[in-house]
């Protein structure tokens, strides 16, 4: 081994840092990503919770009290500016006190905990025998449907319960056998269903698909983030770790190019003054060869001049 040269050890231990210290982003990306996922999975979440909901309770009502059957009961929490349709849904017995009744009165009182009154309706109903095609008598039970506010709109999305009262207020008169004028029920549901618009419409109709297209874009919108704040650190390690192998033989070849250019930047500039120097000089030279010659036709022409006027002279 000569001299200088780095033992198998060490070339192990160089190899074994430099895969440790590439490695440091994946695993930092492996953790996040159960993180990541777990928060998408909330987003997802909170999403379908959004969205609005239809509702159903189920109210007791209250008998023997001098009064018609009442129940009051709270109602779940209601989005705000969200518009619901409430309704009654009763099972009611096919006995003759129920059919002999006739018309009776359904109320429905929207409330406030502090009995603050939010919204009221009051409608009459009557309970009608119904046949089948497979029997001829009458079912034992009735399922019906009563209809009484819509398009209600929560104030806020504080607490409201709901006061429910069935029947007659005569209901101190008998009927023909001694009944008591009142209904009798045998379940009640206080039920309300959304009335969505706009995208709220789009959300109550695939409320799933929505939470799980929601779940997926949160994961790649954090997932794409996380990678790119990850890009500046995995170029740091690679220019720092692995530089390119023939980054000495670059710098070799470009710094006698760049001596080059130095040294024959002065030539050129000598070359130029040269040049410029020998341009003025033939300027020069044509200038002061102009100016003689100006002077030898000026004295050419004053001596004939004098010729002239001596001939004139003699001849006169």
């Amino acid at each position: 081994m000569q001299a200088g040269e780095p033992t198998w050890m060490q070339t192990i231990y160089d190899r074994l840092k430099r895969t440790l210290y590439f490695l440091l982003p994946v695993v930092i990306c492996a953790g996040l990503l159960p993180v990541l996922a777990f928060f998408s999975v909330g987003a997802g979440y909170t999403v379908w919770s959004s969205v609005p909901h239809g509702w159903s309770v189920e109210a007791f009502l209250q008998y023997g009290d001098g009064r018609s059957p009442y129940a009051r009961v709270h109602l779940p929490p209601l989005i705000t500016d969200q518009a619901y349709d409430v309704s009654l849904q009763l099972s009611v017995p096919t006995i003759p006190s129920n059919l002999e009744l006739g018309n009776f009165m359904a109320a429905l009182e929207i409330l406030t905990p502090s009995n603050k009154s939010l919204a009221f309706a009051r409608r009459p109903y009557l309970l009608l025998p119904t046949k089948t095609w497979f029997s001829l008598s009458n079912p034992a039970v009735l399922q019906l449907d009563l209809g009484l506010l819509s398009d209600f709109v929560p104030p806020s999305s504080s607490p409201i319960d709901a006061y429910i009262e069935l029947g007659r207020k005569d209901a101190w008169k008998s009927l023909g056998e001694g009944q008591g004028r009142e209904l009798t029920v045998q379940h009640l549901y206080v039920k309300g269903n959304v009335k969505p618009s706009g995208i709220r419409a789009i959300l109550a109709s695939y409320p799933m698909s929505t939470s799980v297209i929601s779940t997926a874009i949160f994961f790649l919108i954090s997932s794409f983030a996380l990678c790119i704040s990850l890009i500046p650190m995995l170029r740091t390690r690679t220019s720092t770790v692995w530089p390119p192998p023939n980054a000495a033989r670059i710098r070799s070849n470009s710094e006698p190019r760049t001596l080059k250019k130095r040294t024959s930047t002065p030539s050129l500039k000598v070359e130029r003054n040269e040049r410029e120097t020998d341009d003025e000089m033939f300027v020069q030279g044509s200038s002061t060869s102009t100016f003689r010659n100006r002077d030898i036709t000026l004295t050419d022409t004053t001596s004939r001049i004098k010729s002239e006027d001596e001939e004139s002279a003699l001849s006169s």
